[in-house]
């Protein structure tokens, strides 16, 4: 019989268990109510739909939403590594989500990402595949990924991506076609970060991925030579950054603010290591 008035102890004294070395690299605080940078890819999409993507809605309607910043490839023949390592330097917020202008977003996929992240360092929703043979292949490019890049996910090219910041400021990225998005799973996976994939049935349906030209270059350049610290070197405007105010009012007709490349310093850190990623 458990006596009533007897003092029970403080939960911080009941669960203060202090972890070993190893245990440590594997625990993760829960992050809490904290703003959301969206980082929204577009290939020519404006700056006026990366604000009003569904990404931003959803994240917005949740009261989280902190910068936007629009990954674009309208000045030319210019690098996603690039384009996104400035971008990854202009977050702000504790947390990002990549996503594309045109993927639908709902309540429940921001849920399920916020209720994982707080054990990890990046998590991916999975999108649902319809095919038999859909599955397969998939499994299949899951196993390849894992076996030479350490990038062993389903969907490395899902537009629900939620991560913590910190991480991912400390490599550049290097690939100039969408395999970055695989690079980014594979450098944050070996610099001793938590990954996590998990599925979401209400998501739109995965389809086979479309990397693009530069995808054999991207590969050998990485697998020869990865890079871990930020050169010093000129950056270059890829970037539209907004920081959505209360009364949706903004500083240019578009509803972006003008992003200064100038302001952009490069970082230094390094890291080792490895966790693996998820299922398939």
């Amino acid at each position: 019989m458990i006596d009533p008035t007897a003092e029970s102890p403080e939960p911080n004294e009941a669960e203060a268990v202090e972890l070993d070395a190893w245990s440590a690299r594997f625990a993760r605080e829960p992050v809490g109510q904290v703003p959301i940078d969206l980082i929204c890819l577009s290939e020519g999409a404006s700056g006026v739909l990366a604000e009003s993507s569904s990404a931003a809605d959803v994240i917005r309607r949740k009261g989280r939403l902190g910068k936007i910043i629009k990954v674009s490839l309208k000045y030319g023949n210019r690098s996603w590594g690039e384009a996104l390592t400035l971008a990854f330097d202009q977050v702000e917020s504790p947390l990002f989500v990549i996503s594309e202008a045109g993927a639908e977003w709902n309540r429940d996929i921001l849920e399920r990402l916020l209720k994982s992240v707080d054990h990890c360092d990046l998590v991916l929703g999975c999108r649902p595949c319809e095919s038999v043979a859909g599955r397969m292949a998939r499994r299949i490019a899951s196993f390849a990924r894992g076996v030479f890049w350490g990038a062993g996910v389903a969907d490395p090219l899902t537009p629900y991506k939620l991560g913590r910041s910190d991480v991912f400021r400390k490599f550049p990225l290097q690939s100039a076609s969408r395999f970055v998005e695989v690079e980014l799973v594979a450098k944050a996976n070996f610099l001793d970060a938590l990954i996590d994939e998990i599925a979401l049935p209400v998501a739109s349906p995965w389809n086979p991925p479309v990397i693009g030209p530069g995808l054999r270059a991207d590969q050998r350049g990485l697998f020869r030579k990865p890079r871990f610290r930020h050169p010093v070197s000129e950056s270059h405007g890829f970037l539209d950054a907004t920081e959505p105010s209360t009364d949706d009012q903004h500083d240019s007709e578009d509803g972006t603010d003008a992003f200064n490349p100038s302001e952009v310093l490069p970082r230094d850190s390094s890291g080792d290591a490895r966790t693996p990623g998820i299922d398939g």
